[in-house]
């Protein structure tokens, strides 16, 4: 169960997950709005949402010509304490399969 909140307040959210599925499928299969919102890095299109073991997080898409079509991010707040266990419940979720994600080479510790 995921529930769409608003955009929190004090969170930098840092991408952890590229998941190859349309923005706007996902939205319409699991009822959320698509909101327009920027970020340091430029216009995007996203969702906030909540999943029912309180995990927050943004599902977004930039809004440039270049950004790949069918491919979504995902973001988590950074200095999280259990990184494993708050992408599994993401995944989860959204009812990801093994094909439908890659987790970025980037390692959380570095950002965060």
């Amino acid at each position: 169960m995921l529930k769409q909140i608003d955009k929190p307040a004090a969170i930098t959210f840092i991408p952890v997950i590229s998941v190859g599925r349309d923005l706007d499928e996902l939205a319409k299969e699991f009822k959320w709005k698509v909101f327009q919102d920027q970020d340091d890095l430029g216009p995007m299109r996203c969702a906030y949402l909540e999943t029912k073991a309180g995990t927050k997080f943004v599902v977004f898409q930039y809004a440039y010509r270049s950004s790949p079509k069918g491919i979504v991010d995902i973001a988590i707040p950074s200095g999280l304490d259990n990184l494993q266990v708050a992408i599994r419940d993401i995944v989860e979720s959204l009812k990801l399969g093994d094909d439908d994600f890659a987790v970025r080479e980037v390692r959380y510790e570095d950002v965060a």
